[in-house]
């Protein structure tokens, strides 16, 4: 079962009128005054079923976490989340109007709050942290406030017939176009009403998308959306609650995991360097990944989490090899030797943590954090990032940036001193990253046949998940099923003696069960065990050029699933799954292949502790 993650999602859009606020127009005939009616309530406790998601390149995707204000929260960092627009199809008597919450991390004029996009993404309407608004890339409004970073904002705007205003924190940044010589062509686009009636055209609505760049890290909570004119009473900001009020008892900010892997005594009576959790490995260029909820006994900084580092083993393994050792507590040393530490090296850890008194708060606050732990090795530097949310829900970071990692194997591990962890064991996984134009299946020309170059086959057994991300490129002039391949067979190279295939998954909701090749009878889509996908077939062959694929593979017993996520340069994303619940078979292999296409793989990872969860 997955860890259900604390968060909220906050975006706001209203319309206005040039009267007063509140204020309707006279009603033609014996009609009735417009009313206010709420369409759309995004909390966000969790993201719901309706909700697709998508990750600008090198961002991270959405997720909920918890805020020492406004509790749960969601949680933007490069990734981004839509929803079928809840304007659509709406007749708007005079107004729509959307009222939100959101909070950067860090000032950005460019990133998107909400956007508004038709289904090709080549119509947007969007609203970014400069609090402007762009109608297909050109700005309508005069006035703008740059939102200030660290602190929650409440946005309102607002678009009518023939005017708009936009409002932070219930105090007008701008307002009223008209349609004046001085006025910008785009601007008569509001007076003339086509900017309302694009909101209600529009299939789409994103927060956190519509920028060319990925966006800075934001969070977003309690978006509504309006049909008719919102009053004073939704644009006024909503009192917060004064920082540390929020949250819960103070029993503890982080989630449970029904079966998590527990590292120490929960007493906390574990001492230094006696117990180490199952060690990943790499070789490479690699990546590892680890989410845990952390326990101490509170009495020293050090009795918290610890990294380790080494050449694949663990301490208690012949060979062992040390790297590094990082402390949770802004500490730690380098090849074995504790007079060697991190901050003399030159490459010193950096945090966000409150040392205003001191290590006592935390001390305190690292009590039920939930941390979220990446390592990444480059060449001869590794990266370390750690996002963590405490006990009272304070966001701190915790990174490390070193530049002199050996080559070959690499292994990750976690220990404990005076605390222990609850791991979820679903969420640690381990694999490989190249840099684009690194890893290429296929000729860049366009040339190679079907099934003519594969990828590495990524052989495991018995229950499994395995992700990859890679770049589709097609010619265009390639037809429906010149793209990206998928083959489930069972681990022997393709061509080679033995080799056996259980199933081939074309990119196009086609494919074929078995051997069968071209063989209709046993095609996929002819079977009692179909895809489902959202494609749009008049603008497939565009949305797959040099569209970006994430794929998550998985088996439980029998039942094998293939879930992708298709980004297409337009950024409206594309869902592609298929469940075939008779893979009878012990040992299973993966490889990506092509059809008069190439593909830019970028990562493949295994989650390889998937098979102890019970």
């Amino acid at each position: 079962m997955r860890t259900k993650f604390l968060v909220a999602l906050f975006a706001v859009f209203c319309l206005w009128s040039c009267q007063d606020w509140g204020e309707m127009d006279p009603p033609a005939g014996n009609q009735q005054k417009p009313t206010l009616k709420e369409l759309a309530s995004y909390t966000f406790d969790d993201l719901g079923s309706d909700v697709s998601i998508g990750v600008y390149q090198g961002g991270k995707a959405p997720k909920l976490v918890v805020d020492k204000q406004l509790e749960v929260v969601l949680e933007l960092d490069g990734g981004y989340v839509s929803y079928s627009n809840p304007l659509q199809f709406y007749t708007l008597q005079e107004a729509a109007s959307l009222t939100g919450w959101v909070k950067l991390n860090e000032s950005d004029e460019d990133t998107p709050i909400f956007c508004f996009s038709d289904e090709t993404g080549s119509k947007k309407l969007m609203f970014t942290a400069n609090s402007d608004l762009y109608y297909n890339e050109e700005k309508l409004n005069t006035n703008s406030l740059l939102l200030t970073a660290g602190e929650w904002h409440w946005f309102s705007v607002a678009v009518k017939p023939d005017s708009y205003a936009i409002y932070i924190d219930g105090v007008a940044i701008d307002g009223t176009i008209t349609n004046d010589e001085s006025v910008a062509t785009v601007s008569r686009a509001v007076a003339s009403g086509e900017v309302m009636s694009f909101m209600t055209e529009a299939s789409k609505l994103y927060f956190g998308y519509g920028s060319k760049e990925k966006p800075v890290k934001m969070w977003i909570d309690e978006v509504s959306v309006y049909k008719n004119l919102i009053t004073d009473k939704e644009i006024a900001k909503p009192e917060l609650p004064e920082i540390g009020e929020g949250g819960d008892s103070g029993e503890g900010g982080g989630p449970t995991y029904e079966n998590p892997y527990i590292l120490g005594a929960p007493d906390c009576s574990t001492g230094w360097w006696s117990e180490f959790s199952p060690i990943m490995k790499a070789d490479g260029d690699c990546i590892f990944h680890h989410r845990f909820v952390n326990h101490t006994n509170g009495l020293n900084a050090w009795n918290n989490w610890v990294l380790g580092i080494s050449n694949g083993k663990l301490p208690n393994e012949e060979g062992y090899q040390e790297y590094a050792i990082v402390r949770a507590d802004n500490w730690g040393w380098l090849n074995g030797n504790g007079d060697n530490t991190i901050d003399k090296s030159g490459y010193p850890l950096s945090n966000t943590y409150d040392l205003t008194n001191g290590w006592t708060l935390f001390c305190q606050e690292m009590e039920g954090a939930v941390v979220d732990l990446t390592i990444q090795r480059k060449g001869s530097t590794l990266t370390m990032n750690a996002d963590i949310v405490t006990k009272s829900k304070l966001n701190w970071t915790y990174s490390w940036t070193y530049g002199a990692i050996p080559n070959g194997e690499l292994g990750v591990f976690l220990t404990v001193d005076g605390s222990y962890l609850e791991i979820d064991l679903e969420e640690a996984y381990v694999g490989n990253v190249w840099d684009k134009n690194e890893n290429i299946v296929g000729n860049k020309d366009f040339t190679t046949p079907f099934f003519g170059d594969i990828s590495e086959v990524m052989t495991v057994a018995g229950d499994c998940k395995l992700g990859c991300q890679f770049i589709n490129h097609r010619s265009s002039t390639g037809q429906n099923w010149n793209n990206w391949l998928l083959a489930i067979c069972n681990g022997i190279e393709r061509g080679a003696s033995g080799y056996e295939e259980y199933a081939s998954v074309r990119a196009d909701n086609w494919g074929w069960i078995g051997n069968q090749l071209y063989d209709d009878g046993h095609a996929i889509a002819n079977s009692k065990y179909p895809f489902e996908s959202t494609f749009n077939w008049d603008t497939f062959l565009n949305d797959m050029s040099d569209a970006t694929i994430n794929m998550v593979l998985s088996r439980e017993g029998d039942t094998f699933t293939m879930d992708a996520t298709i980004m297409p340069s337009s950024g409206n994303e594309i869902t592609y799954k298929w469940v075939y619940p008779e893979l009878v078979a012990d040992e299973v292999g993966f490889y990506l292949s092509v059809d008069g296409s190439y593909l830019d793989i970028i990562t493949q990872v295994t989650y390889p502790f998937i098979a102890n969860i019970k």
